[in-house]
């Protein structure tokens, strides 16, 4: 197994604008590598800070239950605060 993994805080702006397209590619797809934010304006506070493997994982267990990276809901919550440890909102019921 390969451990080598980029730096992104010593990478020139070029490099690091590269990748982040690269990786605005691979959103939705079993390709994200974790780099750019995929996630609605709502979820900015937790997953902003994630490390790229917990984005990583929040992101293939939103496509694996089916789920917009566009909406906001329970599940999303939910899979945000298993992946990250923490507690989240609990949205409310709208009757």
């Amino acid at each position: 197994m390969n451990t080598y993994s980029i730096n992104l805080n010593t990478a020139t702006w070029e490099t690091t604008e590269a990748l982040l397209n690269l990786d605005k590619t691979f959103i939705g797809t079993p390709n994200y590598m974790g780099i750019r934010y995929f996630w609605s304006y709502d979820y900015r506070h937790y997953l902003r800070d994630a490390s790229p493997y917990q984005r990583k994982r929040v992101h293939k267990k939103w496509i694996d239950e089916g789920l917009s990276f566009s909406s906001i809901s329970q599940k999303h919550w939910n899979i945000i605060g298993e992946v990250l440890k923490k507690e989240v909102p609990i949205l409310e019921v709208k009757k």
